[in-house]
């Protein structure tokens, strides 16, 4: 009987140490930085962006910090025409402006959904607000001008005037004609949206977001008119409702 159970005692010492070595090989330890920044690429139901973030952790699970966003908003009734058999860039039926906004927002990063190896997915909770600088830049096009005997040599740009240019068929100026003549329209957004990091490096960022966002553009002190004056004869916004998705890399360190 004592050399069952000193057999028994043998076997459950060594079977011990096998089995926490399976279990820990199995674990992913995830390292918690200190910082991190990232640089994306956005679509929206409005248009496109660019991104720029810089958090830092304040848990293994926080994140706290700036984002930085510059994109543009088309008109839900925007009409493109290209320029058939001329040179230049496909203009827009009625645009009075092309409008752009810079986004400068404060806002967390909470992780809810932690890695459990290399190769799994992190899931956050992204939740962003802060000011929505609107951009308001008049379109220019090029207008011939005719000489003495009624031939087109060259053109001009004029700002585009729907009472005396037509809708269409015109050819758009350079993007940098009139930038001089940008007006601001400030205002506030609101982002909430979801996170998925599938990078297995744990010092890099690699994530696709999505998620909603709401630009609100109002009237400050009765200066502005109540929408954004985008396009002529068709009604215009002050709010900008948009579904988003981010494509997102960068770098952590401590």
């Amino acid at each position: 009987m004592l050399n069952t159970y000193l057999k028994i005692l043998v076997f459950l010492v060594l079977a011990v140490p096998v089995y926490g070595q399976l279990e820990t090989s199995a674990d992913f330890r995830r390292q918690v930085f200190d910082d991190e920044y990232s640089i994306g690429l956005t679509l929206h139901t409005r248009g496109y962006g660019v991104n720029f973030r810089r958090l830092s952790y304040r848990d293994g699970f926080n994140k706290l910090g700036l984002e930085l966003e510059l994109l543009n908003f088309r008109h839900p009734r925007e009409i493109r025409f290209p320029n058939a058999g001329v040179s230049g860039r496909g203009t827009v039926v009625n645009r009075l402006n092309s409008f752009y906004t810079l986004r400068v927002g404060y806002g967390r990063d909470k992780i809810f959904v932690d890695k459990t190896d290399r190769n799994s997915v992190s899931i956050s909770w992204i939740t962003f607000g802060g000011l929505s600088l609107g951009l308001l830049k008049p379109v220019y096009i090029e207008v011939p001008v005719e000489d003495n005997f009624g031939f087109s040599n060259f053109t001009v740009s004029e700002r585009y005037d729907p009472e005396i240019h037509p809708a269409f068929g015109y050819t758009a100026s350079p993007f940098f004609t009139g930038i001089f003549r940008t007006q601001l329209r400030p205002g506030i957004y609101f982002k909430n949206g979801f996170s998925f990091d599938y990078d297995f490096l744990d010092e890099k960022v690699a994530a696709i977001e999505v998620g909603a966002v709401v630009d609100w553009f109002p009237t400050w002190f009765g200066t502005y008119e109540t929408q954004v004056p985008i396009l002529h004869d068709t009604r215009n916004y002050s709010v900008f409702f948009q579904f988003y998705v981010t494509i997102n890399f960068g770098k952590k360190w401590n």
